[in-house]
């Protein structure tokens, strides 16, 4: 009896070494270059948003900027007729900071935080002009 334990024992423990070694291969099989998993990958974003006075009229021409808070790099955008801007390709693993400016005019700048799960995130801005 105590040999029929033992050698259930012990490929019950070889088992568990192939099983493990398994998931390590398949592991290192899914990771990249960088050693991250396809989970670990960054995921860009497409921000959208429309620039509107007091009245909710769009303004076109309006300036719209965008700014990574991690290199402090800006980019802008200039409104259409609709008052409409988009920036994509945005990083979910930084903060960006977004603000518009018409005329002599500034919005408040909000935050999209990387905290926002949102791959469509939507930020209106509103110019405090009639």
């Amino acid at each position: 009896m105590k040999r029929t334990a033992v050698a259930i024992w012990i490929l019950f423990a070889c088992f568990s070494v192939v099983v493990t070694a398994q998931e390590k291969t398949v592991v290192a099989q899914e990771k990249g270059r960088d050693g991250k998993t396809d989970l670990d990958q960054v995921k860009p974003r497409t921000l959208t948003g429309m620039v509107t006075d007091k009245r909710g009229n769009a303004l076109p021409g309006a300036v719209v900027q965008i700014e990574n808070a991690s290199t402090l790099a800006v980019r802008s955008y200039i409104t259409g007729k609709d008052g409409h801007y988009h920036f994509a390709q945005l990083s979910d693993e930084v903060d960006f900071t977004v603000k518009a400016h018409y005329r002599n005019y500034w919005s408040e700048t909000k935050t999209l935080s990387k905290f926002d799960a949102s791959i469509h995130p939507v930020v209106n801005l509103l110019i405090p002009i009639d």
